[in-house]
């Protein structure tokens, strides 16, 4: 099983909700989070955002973005503050 991460302000640790390893498959098949992509909440929070740390492994739930740009013409944790 693994877990979805929370948006959180927080350092991220060991909280979220347990997903199948097929779910997680299902979740991350147009894009699979990695390190330095930007989460952006569109409900509850929106404008909160959080920046995806190196080797952590999560899904996107339904009302969260994720934004990545490949480093040539902007630093990509810079995109949470834009």
């Amino acid at each position: 099983m693994l877990s979805v991460l929370w948006l959180t302000y927080r350092p991220v640790e060991n909280v979220g909700t347990l997903l199948s390893h097929e779910h997680y498959l299902e979740w991350t098949r147009k894009a699979m989070p990695s390190t330095n992509d930007v989460i952006l909440s569109r409900r509850c929070n929106p404008g909160e955002t959080a920046v995806a740390p190196p080797g952590a492994e999560f899904a996107l739930g339904q009302n969260l973005v994720l934004l990545r740009a490949d480093g040539t013409k902007i630093y990509p944790p810079f995109l949470r503050w834009l």
